[in-house]
């Protein structure tokens, strides 16, 4: 379990008005559309440790 209080975020998306980031580190899109399909990937680290944890989707949007 994550503690999103103690974490970094840099947003690398050009529609952040429509992302959140919830408590247990889970990223909420909004108002999805067509042109969101495809590959997300999030990258976390842990100020103690060098290494990243990288979780990567395929967001498929179906009408």
């Amino acid at each position: 379990m994550f503690d999103s209080s103690s974490l970094f975020v840099i947003w690398t998306v050009t529609f952040t008005e429509r992302l959140d980031l919830t408590e247990d580190c889970s990223l909420v899109l909004k108002k999805i559309t067509a042109e969101d399909e495809g590959r997300y990937s999030c990258r976390l680290r842990k100020p103690s440790r060098p290494q990243f944890t990288v979780a990567v989707v395929y967001l498929t949007v179906i009408r």
